[in-house]
């Protein structure tokens, strides 16, 4: 084989293997959704927060920062009432860089919940009040040694 199409075989090969890879990563890439639904009773103003993996990959997350056991160890919500924030008053835990048994798994194309009463841990003020709530938390990607955001869309609330 001589000319022209010897020569462009490794060029093609070439575009094919990185079309292949740029659709390979653009998958790997499809970032998590995080979707809050609340439900308020008396005092209570539970949370139940639905994050869906919709990509091809395993997710992993640290347990603390979703509230895995429905008690939180940091603000990971925002609240405002009435265009001011509502004081988080719970525990602040410091820790350590996370390791294997600290992640939730959640397969790919699948989902998990996690729900608590966010008022066990921020001060609403009481009476009658229009609130606006929003999740945000930092996880790691520890095969990637680097971390993502994962915010919900803001939930409006009266209690």
């Amino acid at each position: 084989m001589t000319g022209l199409i010897p020569m462009m075989l490794p060029t093609c090969r070439n575009v094919l293997l990185a079309l292949v890879l740029t659709a390979a990563l653009a998958k790997a890439a499809i970032p998590p959704i995080a979707m809050l639904f609340i439900q308020t009773k008396g005092a209570a103003v539970n949370v139940t927060l639905n994050i869906a993996n919709n990509s091809d990959f395993e997710l992993l997350i640290e347990s603390y920062n979703v509230f895995a056991d429905g008690h939180l160890t940091s603000p990971v919500f925002t609240i405002q009432c009435d265009g001011r924030e509502v004081a988080y008053t719970g525990p602040m835990v410091k820790r350590r860089r996370p390791i294997a048994s600290d992640y939730i798994r959640i397969p790919a194309h699948g989902q998990r919940s996690f729900t608590a009463d966010l008022a066990k841990f921020y001060s609403f003020p009481s009476g009658k009040h229009s609130y606006k709530v929003v999740f945000e938390s930092i996880y790691t990607l520890p095969a990637k040694e680097s971390f993502y955001m994962l915010r919900s869309d803001p939930i409006i609330f009266d209690r």
